[in-house]
């Protein structure tokens, strides 16, 4: 077999080897969901929405 084929079947396997290891690490030890603040946040402007459309609904809407 010629150096630069088994150089280049060598590479394909080592990146192949290598995404499989950081496949399965992902799956095991990422926390893949939002963090609390985040979480937070998106609670807050839903409730800041909330509560401006029903001023707006009931006419107490500010003005600015």
């Amino acid at each position: 077999m010629m150096s630069k084929t088994r150089l280049a079947i060598t590479m394909i396997i080592d990146f192949l080897g290598c995404r499989i290891i950081e496949i399965t690490c992902k799956y095991l030890f990422a926390s893949l969901g939002p963090k609390p603040m985040a979480i937070r946040g998106r609670e807050r402007r839903r409730s800041l929405e909330e509560a401006e459309k029903e001023g707006a609904v009931n006419g107490d809407a500010r003005k600015v």
